[in-house]
């Protein structure tokens, strides 16, 4: 029978293999990306629970529904982000064109890729998401049980949460999300970014739960890696 994933279990894995990236990998990401799975574990520890709990998982019986769902919504969202592209990049003409483009703007967001490409794949492609995430989710928690609001979708304060954390988020990526002097791409990123960590938002409150958004975020970065790499390009998806 499967058993539900511990937060406990997540702390281990994540800063034992955070650990050994700082040694062997990239020091300035791993330190970085410990500090934030240390700060999450300590907030779980000493905040004060009310109502609202946000776990990784919730349940078991979700698991592969939870990754297509997240899949879904990665695809409207790459949507939604390629339609923002075509209206702040006018020169932009087709469907395609605004997809590299988009995966251009993914691509300069993730460090450079360094070093082993199993441990670029794993560390920021599943490791620096699940981090990112769980701390997302761990100050929205905060937030609602500091308000002591319902955490449901059907509460208008929780958009306003979610669009607060979505901001914090922008902000959290000011200097790790950069494109070159181009003020259009600038503003494109920090608008995608915003929606990114609002939907992110959105999802924990739906689901009440953190695996579905971290899906998403994984998605993203694997996305943006497996482009910076030319895989996309080799196998003829991306001009």
């Amino acid at each position: 029978m499967a058993q539900i994933i511990r937060e406990d279990s997540v702390f281990i894995i994540l800063i034992v293999f955070l650990i050994f990236m700082v040694v062997n990998f990239d020091a300035s990401m791993a330190t970085v990306f410990s500090l934030m799975i240390l700060a999450d574990f300590l907030i779980l520890r000493i905040i004060e629970k009310h109502r609202t709990d946000y776990p990784f998982e919730r349940t078991t019986k979700n698991r592969f529904k939870s990754v297509i769902e997240s899949l879904i919504i990665f695809g409207g969202f790459i949507f939604f982000q390629s339609i923002i592209l075509r209206i702040l990049s006018p020169s932009i003409q087709s469907t395609t064109q605004s997809i590299s483009t988009l995966l251009s703007l993914y691509a300069t967001t993730t460090p450079a890729l360094a070093g082993n490409i199993v441990l670029t794949i794993i560390g920021f492609g599943i490791i620096v998401p699940f981090v990112e995430t769980r701390f997302l989710a761990r100050l929205f928690e905060v937030l609602i049980d500091r308000f002591r609001l319902s955490g449901k979708l059907n509460d208008s304060k929780t958009w306003i949460i979610s669009i607060f954390i979505g901001v914090g988020f922008a902000i959290y990526h000011l200097t790790a999300r950069r494109c070159g002097s181009a003020a259009t791409c600038q503003n494109s990123l920090l608008l995608i970014t915003f929606v990114f960590g609002t939907l992110s938002a959105l999802m924990v409150a739906h689901y009440r739960e953190s695996k579905q958004a971290v899906a998403l975020h994984v998605f993203a970065n694997l996305i943006a890696i497996l482009f910076s790499l030319g895989i996309f390009s080799a196998i003829g998806l991306i001009p």
